[in-house]
C-alpha cells in the first residue's frame, strides 16, 4: 500500500490569503486611525480651553488691577493738581 501525500498549499490559496490578512488589518487600522483622531481632538479642545480660562483670568486681573489704579488716580486731589498744571503749561513741570 502506498501513503497518499498530502498537497501542498497552492501558489493562490497562499496570495489569497495574504489578501485577506491585508484587508483585515487596513480595516482594523482605519477604525484605529478613526478612534486615536477623535481622542486627540477631544485632547486639544481641552487643553485650548484650559488656555483659554488661563489667559482669560489674567486678561480679568490686569482690568481689575489697572481699574483699581485708576479709581486711586481718580480720587487723589494731588494728581489731579499736578495733571491740571501739566496740562495748562507742559514747559513748567516742577517735581512734585
Amino acid at each position: 500500500m502506498t501513503k497518499k501525500q498530502a498537497e501542498p498549499t497552492s501558489k493562490n490559496t497562499l496570495q489569497i490569503i495574504f489578501i485577506i490578512f491585508t484587508i483585515i488589518i487596513l480595516g482594523l487600522e482605519y477604525f484605529l486611525y478613526y478612534f486615536e483622531s477623535t481622542r486627540i481632538v477631544d485632547e486639544e479642545i481641552k487643553n485650548l480651553s484650559s488656555v483659554a480660562r488661563t489667559e482669560e483670568s489674567s486678561v480679568i486681573n490686569w482690568y481689575n488691577d489697572y481699574k483699581e489704579n485708576a479709581e486711586n488716580f481718580q480720587s487723589s486731589s494731588l494728581f489731579r493738581r499736578t495733571f491740571g498744571s501739566l496740562i495748562q503749561d507742559p514747559q513748567n513741570v516742577t517735581n512734585q
